[in-house]
């Protein structure tokens, strides 16, 4: 998790090939508990955009997570 202020993202890091955008239990326990704005799985294989409710997941490769944290929080 990241936060800053009363804004929260999401994050996990998944090591091996997920095959396909899969939001793991953990996640949607997350995001049920706190309805974060944006939540980012880091994965090596998918890129790919998905929502839950109000949330919107992303799929990034590891290069392109702490821009799109940073874009968040500025």
């Amino acid at each position: 998790m990241v936060a800053r202020g009363d804004q929260i993202i999401g994050v996990e890091v998944k090591a091996g090939n997920l095959g396909r955008p899969n939001v793991p239990r953990s996640a949607r326990s997350f995001i049920e508990g706190y309805q974060p704005k944006k939540f980012f799985i880091v994965s090596k294989d998918i890129v790919a955009t998905y929502r839950i409710g109000a949330t919107e997941i992303r799929w990034l490769g590891p290069p392109d997570v702490a821009a799109a944290v940073a874009e968040l929080l500025r």
